[in-house]
């Protein structure tokens, strides 16, 4: 795949202190120090919290174990590894990690130093499941869906509402993590395939998300008596529900069509000539993949439902890159040596490559026709790529030195270096001139 944005990884924790930065309108302070005037940010942290608003139906445990997650650590997060032959039983948190795709991993959650499988995504719209989801009470199915909701009370973060980062481990059901929207006070976290059973401790941690750490909020745990799963801690409120059966397959299928509506718009892309990216339906691939990640998240990866999407949407992006070498052909076959692109002309290539063909400078002449500048910067100004039948549309930076526009009626050479890995000497390429997303092509070998 080409022009198609990495997966963001885990951020580690950060310090205790909160640093706020504060704008429109707010105050800055200063401080002269001698000659020197330093602009500091507003420390501010909340040592405040709610006293307890009333017994809890499961009493919290305060014991050692509540309160483990360290501060102030960086901390590169390593996923644990997948399980050793045999394959785990189907229907299992380790099951559902080691079916999970390449693109899988959807979640960008701070976790510190405890491992973490995100063995299957968290919902994109949980609050709808969670008014659907049933209050836990007896014993609950096996593989059943379980959802939770935690609540604060605005005193993590002085000048908004919290930002929260809530963690559950159900028994011995893999730790899950996720982040709540911005000041909302509000954080949910899901668990699919999740096993709890009388007896099961329940751990629970929410967190503020702040600029550079995560500030503990409440770390209650609990032992589950088979009753409703709610917690009333001084930080949190917290309560958990459940889904299985017909209601889950319900939620299920709503989730699935709307997929299927997403792969739908993928199966059916085709590249265009006249893009920078020729097309490449990079919006549509991560709706579906959403779409299907949010299937991931009320039956695990290895269900056949997920599975069958995985597929799907695999195969159409393999489709749509096996347009890819029959749409070079036909730019290769139309590109010429100096092309016009509105009052923009391009002219004289001129390829200078390492001996391997690799690390290659293109070098051009530009005249602007128009009767106004040209911009290098803006969304409808200048960009520009380079291609080959195995690369690809891939964004070449422009090297013009403090410029950022080529003046009316002005001429100028350009020297353009492609993208890392991109090969250009050894086989026929082209260039892309392009002004407000539509582009011609220029013959480079």
């Amino acid at each position: 795949m080409y022009n198609v944005p990495p997966h963001l990884t885990p951020k580690s924790e950060r310090s205790p202190w909160k640093f706020i930065a504060i704008g429109g309108g707010a105050c800055v302070v200063c401080v002269i120090l001698g000659s020197v005037a330093t602009v500091g940010f507003i420390r501010a942290r909340s040592d405040v919290r709610a006293k307890a608003v009333a017994s809890a139906s499961a009493e919290p445990d305060r014991g050692a174990g509540a309160t483990a997650f360290p501060t102030g650590t960086i901390v590169d997060v390593q996923e644990p590894a997948l399980p050793d032959e045999p394959a785990p039983p189907a229907g299992t948190p380790a099951a559902s990690l080691r079916k999970r795709p390449s693109w899988g991993k959807m979640d960008n959650n701070r976790v510190g130093n405890e491992a973490v499988s995100e063995y299957a995504p968290q919902l994109s719209r949980p609050d709808d499941v969670f008014t659907s989801a049933s209050p836990i009470t007896g014993d609950l199915p096996e593989r059943s869906f379980l959802i939770c909701r935690a609540q604060t009370f605005a005193k993590a973060d002085a000048f908004a509402g919290d930002d929260l980062q809530v963690r559950v481990a159900f028994g011995h059901t893999p730790l899950v993590v996720n982040d709540g929207p911005e000041d909302k006070n509000l954080g949910y976290v899901s668990a699919p395939v999740a096993t709890l059973k009388k007896g099961d401790t329940v751990r629970f941690e929410v967190f503020d998300r702040d600029v550079w750490d995560l500030e503990v909020i409440a770390t209650p745990t609990v032992t589950w008596k088979g009753d409703a799963l709610t917690v009333l801690d001084p930080g949190a409120t917290l309560e958990c529900r459940s889904l299985s059966g017909e209601p889950l397959q319900k939620i299920v299928q709503a989730h699935t069509a709307e997929a299927d509506r997403a792969i739908h718009t993928v199966q059916t892309a085709k590249l265009s000539s006249t893009s920078p990216t020729w097309g490449w339906p990079g919006m549509q691939i991560a709706s579906a993949r959403r779409g299907i990640g949010d299937v991931a998240a009320l039956t695990g990866w290895d269900d056949a439902r997920t599975v069958h999407r995985v597929a799907s949407v695999d195969a159409a992006v393999v489709a749509i890159e096996a347009q890819r070498p029959a749409m070079f052909d036909t730019l290769h076959g139309n590109a010429a040596d100096a092309v016009t692109v509105g009052m923009l002309t391009a002219s004289n290539p001129h390829l200078a490559c390492a001996p391997s063909g690799a690390s290659c400078t293109v070098h051009i002449t530009l005249e602007n026709k128009a009767q106004k500048p040209l911009s290098f910067v803006s969304y409808d100004g200048l960009s520009i790529y380079t291609a080959t039948k195995d690369s690809g549309p891939r964004s070449s930076t422009v090297l013009h030195g403090e410029r950022t526009e080529l003046a009316a009626g002005e001429s100028m050479d350009l020297a353009i270096t492609p993208e890392n890995g991109q090969t250009l000497g050894s086989a026929p390429s082209i260039m892309g001139i392009c002004l407000a997303q539509q582009c011609q092509p220029l013959k480079l070998k």
